[in-house]
């Protein structure tokens, strides 16, 4: 379509649905919305201010959370869950470089292209 690149012309990500009953795959994709923060380089740790991660691994009341079935599928009681949950989430591991982490190593390199260019432009 005309040509254009760009987050307004093309498409930024993909997105699928699957069934209530994949306990596997709503586990990962929760595991992957509370430690996307530190996967990214934004948060050291998995507790982030706008993340639900602790309300799952402390079993505090947000007034928001609803338990998943996946989650409570994972023990007979909310301690064993949030327990089992906390091993799961330590296991985590990004697959491969990460989006932050490709801009960052981007800019590295126009910056070392881009610095001797502008010294030729000094006055002295």
């Amino acid at each position: 379509m005309l040509n254009r690149t760009g987050h307004f012309w093309e498409k930024r990500y993909h997105s699928s649905g699957f069934e209530k009953t994949d306990y596997k795959r709503a586990l990962n994709t929760i595991r992957y919305i509370h430690l996307n923060p530190k996967a990214a380089g934004m948060q050291q740790g998995f507790f982030y201010d706008f993340s639900n991660y602790g309300t799952h691994d402390r079993l505090t009341d947000d007034g928001i959370t609803q338990w998943h079935s996946a989650f409570l599928s994972l023990g007979q009681t909310l301690e064993e869950c949030a327990a089992k949950y906390r091993k799961f989430c330590q296991k985590y591991r990004p697959q491969g470089k990460h989006r932050c982490a490709k801009v960052k190593s981007q800019k590295s390199k126009v910056k070392s292209l881009f610095i001797p260019f502008l010294s030729m432009f000094q006055l002295n």
